[in-house]
This record gives C-alpha cells, structure tokens and sequence, in this order.
C-alpha cells in the first residue's frame, strides 16, 4: 500500500493532501494531529507540520541514499576505517527509515 501522494499542506492541526481528477482540483484530510489529545495547540500545530513534511522528507531521503551510497563506493579505499563504520551505521539507519515508511502489504 502507499502513502497519500504529497505535497500536504496543515490547516491548524489537520494535514492535507491535494489532488486532481479529471483536471478538477480538491482536498482531504490525511491526518488529524491529536486534535483530541492533552497536548497544547502549539505543540499540535508543530505535530502537523512535521507530518505535513513527510513525503518531501521520504523523498529527500531516498533521494539522499542513492548518493550516500555513490559517494561511499567512491571514497571507500582512501578513507578512515572509524568514517566508514560511522557511514555504514548511517546508511543502515536511513534504510531502515525508508523501509518503514514504505512498507509493503
């Protein structure tokens, strides 16, 4: 199953996606921010913007450990044994972050 394509927008503590159908323009809510939660409206409305940002942060992501990856082929041979284990351990945590947010059905 995927996500709800972005870009998503907040309108105070509910995240919206946008989409065409037949080249008219809506919008629905993809999430609710707590709205009936104990934590305060600011705290709420930062929770929404942080969901809101999720497809552009998946992509960013993605789209960072092709490179990561790249650049590691690269500089494997000329770089510290203690770097690369940190690099390693970054590549390792970012997949895993990407692969829970795509998980498949």
């Amino acid at each position: 199953m995927k996500h709800t394509p972005g870009p998503w927008h907040t309108h105070n503590e509910m995240v919206h996606a946008k989409f065409q159908i037949e080249g008219q323009g809506f919008h629905y809510a993809v999430a609710n921010a707590l709205e009936h939660s104990r934590v305060n409206q600011p705290t709420m409305k930062a929770n929404a913007r942080l969901i809101a940002a999720t497809p552009d942060l998946l992509e960013a992501c993605k789209a960072g450990n092709v490179l990561i990856n790249e650049v590691f082929a690269e500089i494997e041979e000329n770089t510290s044994s203690a770097t690369m284990l940190r690099l390693c351990d970054y590549i390792t945590s970012l997949e895993a972050a990407i692969s829970k947010a795509e998980v498949k059905t």
